[in-house]
Order: C-alpha cells, then sequence, then structure tokens
C-alpha cells in the first residue's frame, strides 16, 4: 500500500538536492563568483524534464482519487495544480535571465539572484505542502483499490539521474550533490 508515497518522497529528496546545488551556486554567485551557467542551465534543464514533465503528472495520479475520496481537499488540489503551473512559468523566466547574464554584463544580479531565491523557496513551500499535507491525507483516505491504481501509473516514468543516459547528462550535477552531501556530514562532526 501506498508504494507510490515512497516514489512521491523519493523524487521530491532528489529535487531538495538538486535545489540545493542551485543554492549553493546562487550563494557563490551572490558572494561575487561567476555563475557556472552550464551547471545551472543543466539543473533546469533537468527541472523542464522531470519534475515538469514525469513528476507532476504522477501527482495528478494521487490527485484524482484523493478528490473522489475528499472532496473538501477540492482548493488544496487547485492549488497545488497552479502552482505547478506557475512553476514553469518561474523556470522559463530563470533560463532567459540566466542565458543574458551570460551576454549582457549589464544585467542587475541582484534582480537575477532574487529571481533564483524566490523559486527555490516557492518550490521548498509547495513540496511542504504535499509532503505534510497531500501525502497523510491520501494515506488516510485512499481505499487498498485507490492505491493498487495510484501505484501502477505512478511506476511510470523514471527520474532521469536513475537512468544510464541521465545520469551522465546530470554528472555534474550529481557530483556536486555527493559534495555537498559530504560538507554537510563534515560540518556534523564534533
Amino acid at each position: 500500500m501506498a508504494k507510490a508515497l515512497d516514489v512521491l518522497g523519493s523524487e521530491h529528496r532528489n529535487m531538495l538536492r538538486v535545489m540545493a546545488v542551485l543554492e549553493a551556486e546562487i550563494d557563490a554567485f551572490a558572494a561575487g563568483g561567476d555563475l557556472d551557467l552550464d551547471l545551472f542551465l543543466d539543473i533546469v534543464e533537468y527541472i523542464k524534464s522531470f519534475p515538469d514533465a514525469v513528476h507532476h503528472p504522477k501527482e495528478e495520479y494521487l490527485f484524482r482519487p484523493l478528490l473522489a475520496r475528499r472532496p473538501e481537499a477540492a482548493p488544496l488540489i487547485a492549488d497545488l495544480r497552479r502552482e505547478h503551473e506557475a512553476e514553469a512559468g518561474k523556470l522559463a523566466a530563470i533560463a532567459v535571465a540566466a542565458e543574458r547574464l551570460a551576454v549582457e554584463e549589464a544585467q542587475d544580479k541582484g534582480a537575477f539572484e532574487r529571481l533564483v531565491r524566490d523559486y527555490i523557496d516557492f518550490l521548498y513551500e509547495h513540496m511542504r505542502k504535499e509532503e505534510m499535507v497531500v501525502f497523510p491525507l491520501a494515506r488516510e483516505a485512499l481505499t487498498e483499490a485507490d492505491w493498487k491504481a495510484v501505484d501502477a501509473q505512478v511506476a511510470r516514468g523514471e527520474d532521469p539521474f536513475l537512468s544510464e543516459e541521465g545520469s551522465a547528462r546530470y554528472r555534474e550535477i550529481l557530483r556536486r550533490i555527493v559534495y555537498l552531501s559530504e560538507a554537510e556530514r563534515e560540518a556534523d562532526r564534533p
């Protein structure tokens, strides 16, 4: 039961790792460093190619039966759907701004930093709502038959980090994720 929530939760954790890399990049940029445009655009492409194209549709498989069992969740689900749509627009704006930054040194770097930080905050809050509100509500409301159907649908579509081709393409993001994880572990040691 609820294997779908394990899959969705795992995908959220991968996304949080990607967001940590994005945040580290924007921190370095804000401190006066250069933006690693290739890495930055790879992150944007990953978000377009997986969370937007694969992960959000998987969540729809959860939302539909949840709405059938708990109609009072309709405003919450409507908000999440709007956020999914808004995310794509926010991401497109970031991609355009990053490309402009690469060719136009005169672009307001502070505005670019705010754009990226707003996106990061937006995504953290969005995932928090799903993890802390929607997932527990689904656990409580869905039947065994609902979960069987949801699990079958959510099992489709693979995170590119887990595929051979994807892991090669996103190797630098993965390397940075490992680096940040190791740095965190070092900081936690006495």
